[in-house]
């Protein structure tokens, strides 16, 4: 199924001239796990031969649409099921919150960083590792505070997010990629996973093709 909504013409492009039509397409496809929500938003240039703005833009359109009725569906059920079936981690856990922004230190391999990779079994031998907060914690104080064995370098530090920091029980424990699920093994970002719209949902979806 496919439907697109027509929202009417708004000052976009232009503070005064209300020449830009705003749509939103929605898709349901029958896949073999389930149903599959899909939905994106497209602001036309004035003579409608081309977008000046679209794709997952349907938040950005809420300053135009934020007292149309159907949009405000269209925007929350698009927050929650767009691509339902690519998740970066499985239906047996609740999403753990990928997008949370954490502190990452590399710390630089010399003598005691190979030990360290020894004792880690990190595999192949790298320049650097990837050690959070906590992560810092839980190292032998030995291993990064004394000079004559130094592995840590104080200028690797940046932000990421949980879903890009890979996991390890002892360095990145807040890290989620290649975190393995306890119930079915599955692995955080090594796969795209399926996971299904609740009943209530799906009907208020499937209801919108009927507007």
């Amino acid at each position: 199924m496919e439907k697109t909504f027509k929202f009417g013409k708004f000052a976009v492009a232009n503070e005064k001239i209300k020449n830009n039509e705003i749509t939103i397409t929605i898709k349901l496809k029958d896949k073999e796990k389930g149903k599959v929500f899909f939905a994106c938003g497209d602001v036309w240039n004035n003579k409608h031969t081309d977008i000046i703005m679209g794709g997952q833009c349907i938040d950005d359109l809420g300053q135009y649409l934020k007292n149309n009725k159907t949009y405000l569906t269209i925007l929350e059920l698009w927050q929650k099921y767009h691509l339902n079936d690519m998740h970066a981690w499985c239906e047996c856990e609740h999403e753990e919150n990928a997008s949370e922004k954490i502190k990452v230190y590399k710390m630089r391999y010399n003598a005691e960083g190979k030990r360290l990779s020894k004792i880690r079994d990190l595999g192949i031998f790298k320049e650097f590792i990837e050690v959070t907060e906590q992560g810092k914690k839980n190292i032998p104080i030995a291993l990064y505070e004394l000079q004559e064995s130094k592995i840590f370098n104080e200028t690797g530090i940046e932000e990421k997010t949980r879903g890009w920091v890979t996991y390890d029980k002892i360095l990145s424990p807040d890290g989620l990629l290649g975190k393995v699920c306890p119930k079915c093994g599955a692995k955080y970002g090594h796969s795209w996973y399926f996971h299904a719209i609740p009943e209530n949902d799906l009907k208020r979806i499937e209801k919108l093709f009927e507007e």
